[in-house]
């Protein structure tokens, strides 16, 4: 327990933010599968199937290079996003950041393709997610870009 205790204290002195310690934590439970990242979403699928562990490695995914300007990761960004969206249902997951920030970011990585494809994922995320003020920012910040 002593050395459990050490290595979290190290780990608060290194990122000396509590909120970057969690989420580094939570990311380590998923597997750094760097192919076609299939196995990461059995895994995902096939354990949890919840918005913190698609999130994580979502923004995983996307460290992998900038969407704006690799159209292949656009587009399998895109795929994983979409997947994600459809294996989380809205009912149970509406209240939930992580799925809120699901939504908004497919909804930005669909405007650098299809800003009418983007505006739609934007209400859906405004309809489910009514409660995040961020959502509702991220929407009018598209609508200003257009």
């Amino acid at each position: 327990i002593a050395s459990i205790m050490n290595r979290v204290r190290d780990l608060k002195n290194k990122y000396r933010n509590e909120d970057n310690i969690t989420d580094e934590l939570n990311c380590t439970k998923i597997s750094a599968d760097t192919t076609d990242n299939s196995g990461t979403v059995n895994q995902i699928m096939m354990t949890t199937n919840n918005p913190e562990d698609w999130l994580c490695f979502l923004l995983r995914l996307e460290k992998k290079g900038i969407p704006q300007t690799d159209v292949s990761l656009l587009n399998r960004l895109i795929g994983r996003y979409s997947q994600a969206v459809t294996a989380l249902p809205a009912e149970k997951h509406s209240q939930d950041e992580s799925y809120a920030r699901i939504l908004v970011r497919f909804a930005e990585l669909k405007a650098l393709q299809d800003p009418e494809e983007a505006r739609d994922q934007f209400h859906l995320a405004r309809l489910n997610c009514k409660k995040f003020a961020f959502v509702h920012v991220a929407f009018a910040q598209f609508e200003l870009s257009q």
